[in-house]
């Protein structure tokens, strides 16, 4: 294969799910390529071959992005999750793009204003070969990042015009690209870009986030089952207020029921990520929150416990959930998600149709009382390794590289 060029721009290398998926993919690509990653936030030094803006840049950026945060507040008061309307952009981000002579410019992040709608524009209107890489729906305004079925939030009465604006624009720009393919890791994501963003179906390819070789690693023992006095479950947010989206006070709430219905049984729960509010009431309920951790800290979290809890209103791909699956420790979500494309409902995982405590309760009694939990683990790990492993995925970015390069 040719060794292509490639210019990756984005965000951040470490902060958040979708930053993470982005530095695993460059660090596969610059395998194959001659690959650079310009990259907005002044701390990401995740490898070689990133680099930041002058400080001048990033303290202009950041302004932009506290313009856009009190904009976002009058459009839609309530709305505790994290949009960008892509009004601003970083100058120094879009002079690379423009500058940029490699084969490929590569968006691996469209938020927080690392690039605007105009500069946006002016790349995948051109004759560059763009592509765009979305973890999730952060092209989408407002609440669509979250389904506005979720919360039922509706936009003040200004907020709606500025809203359906900058959507409508955001439409007709995509609708008119030209040499600009789509990457996303779920159809789930892919029908969602269909329905909302008008974007053609044939120009939005399909790619799992790999996962590092080190998440494959066999573990030095695979429990037999759970034993009788002792639970252990994961969760990787602990934030009720902050982000209802990741459904923290349903998994609070369904450990509490399981628990004082079990009052024999030891539960301990180990969490991560955000914190901000609530607490186990149970006298059986033990918890430990880690705080954000680091790549070995989570491989850790994850060996310790029995089951991970990704009870997330809205998941695109479940990256929480796969490295815990590939580490063999399996999984309960929801089944309208993209997790449902990782997760087969009681052969590797639980996928509860009713979100409610007594179903999240019963699927923890389903693996706590669960003669085969041993199997169950292993083809956790076994289907994860399969789909995600970085030999699959190298080779299937080559075969998409050529495709862009020979055909577009």
């Amino acid at each position: 294969m040719r060794k292509y060029s490639i210019d990756f721009f984005g965000f951040s290398t470490s902060k958040g799910g979708a930053a993470i998926a982005a530095t695993r993919i460059f660090k596969a690509i610059k395998k194959l390529t001659y690959a650079r990653f310009f990259c907005m936030d002044i701390s990401s030094n995740a490898c070689e071959d990133i680099y930041n803006p002058p400080k001048v840049s990033w303290v202009i950026n950041f302004s932009f992005r506290l313009i856009e945060f009190f904009l976002l507040k009058i459009i839609y008061p309530r709305s505790p999750v994290k949009v960008s309307l892509n009004i601003f952009g970083s100058p120094w981000i879009k002079r690379k793009l423009i500058e940029s002579d490699s084969d490929f410019v590569y968006i691996q992040w469209i938020n927080n204003n690392t690039i605007s709608l105009g500069g946006l524009k002016r790349i995948i209107q051109g004759d560059k070969r763009t592509i765009i890489h979305l973890h999730d729906e952060w092209m989408l305004n407002g609440v669509f990042h979250i389904s506005p079925n979720i919360f039922n939030y509706t936009p003040s009465f200004i907020g709606e015009y500025i809203d359906g604006f900058f959507l409508a624009k955001k439409r007709k720009m995509l609708k008119t690209a030209i040499n600009t393919s789509f990457i996303v890791p779920s159809n789930f994501l892919k029908e969602r870009l269909v329905e909302k963003l008008d974007i053609k179906r044939e120009n939005i390819y399909v790619v799992p986030n790999p996962l590092p070789i080190d998440f494959f690693l066999q573990k030095d023992t695979i429990e037999e089952s759970i034993s009788d006095g002792n639970l252990k479950v994961l969760l990787p947010s602990f934030c009720p207020k902050k982000n209802p989206n990741k459904s923290t006070d349903m998994a609070i709430a369904s450990i509490e029921f399981y628990a004082k219905a079990n009052l024999h049984l030891m539960i301990e729960v180990i969490s991560f990520g955000d914190y901000d509010h609530g607490e186990f009431l149970a006298p059986n309920i033990r918890h430990t929150h880690l705080g954000y951790v680091g790549h070995q800290e989570l491989i850790e979290a994850i060996d310790a416990s029995h089951i991970t809890l990704v009870l997330s209103k809205f998941e695109t791909f479940g990256q929480v959930a796969a490295e815990s699956m590939a580490r063999g420790t399996p999984v309960i979500a929801r089944s309208d998600t993209a997790i449902s494309e990782l997760v087969t409902h009681k052969s590797d995982g639980f996928l509860i149709e009713k979100s409610d405590v007594e179903a999240v309760a019963a699927a923890i009694d389903w693996f706590k009382t669960n003669k085969h939990y041993k199997a169950i683990r292993f083809k956790s790990r076994a289907n994860m390794e399969a789909r995600l492993n970085m030999t699959t995925f190298e080779s299937l970015y080559c075969k998409l590289l050529n495709e862009f390069y020979y055909e577009r």
